[in-house]
């Protein structure tokens, strides 16, 4: 098996990367994060299973918003960069809050920025550490009637789509408030 790029080269070409595209961070995550992380550290590894995807998450810089170009070519750039046949890409906020968290608890390749990335982290964390409850209590619900239980990632998709309806009929509702003045929303 091959040698794959590591090391301060690595390292320069994802700087590279956060600094075209204003990235604050970027991770890897999945089945190949250990390898890439060894990598980037600079220890030489051999792709065990260089066929597989490797799973990247990226958060931009605060205010920074991702164009469709800006996510095609970092995407490109990194699956270059990492000698991988697909990489794919994850733009944490607009992950779910469990992808999210998985994201950031895996391996950290770059921060620009270690004070903004702790933060950023807790917040993903604390996100799906708040919505566990409802997820477990969604969990019971869907898997208690049945004799065959349903995978978690079933059950996390029903979660997800319950979740989304329920924010849909929230900003609906929103929508018909008063909000021209204080009078006419509290109703007075």
């Amino acid at each position: 098996m091959s040698q794959w790029p590591h090391g301060r080269g690595l390292q320069r070409g994802l700087e590279a990367r956060a600094a075209e595209y204003g990235l604050l961070a970027i991770y890897v995550f999945g089945s190949r994060a250990d390898e890439i992380a060894a990598r980037a550290a600079g220890n030489p590894v051999t792709a065990a299973h260089p066929e597989l995807h490797v799973d990247v998450g990226v958060e931009p810089l605060r205010g920074r918003t991702l164009s469709a170009q800006d996510r095609v070519r970092p995407m490109q750039q990194i699956e270059t960069l990492l000698a991988a046949r697909r990489v794919d890409l994850v733009i944490l906020p607009e992950a779910t809050a469990f992808l999210a968290a998985d994201v950031v608890r895996d391996e950290l390749l770059l921060a620009t920025d270690l004070d903004a990335e702790a933060e950023v982290r807790l917040y993903y964390l604390r996100r799906a550490a708040n919505l566990a409850p409802l997820l477990r209590e969604q969990w019971r619900e869907t898997a208690g009637g049945r004799e065959r239980p349903v995978s978690p990632s079933k059950a996390r998709v029903t979660t997800v789509m319950r979740k989304s309806a329920l924010v849909n009929n929230m900003q609906r509702g929103l929508a018909t408030l008063p909000l021209t003045s204080l009078e006419a929303f509290q109703g007075t």
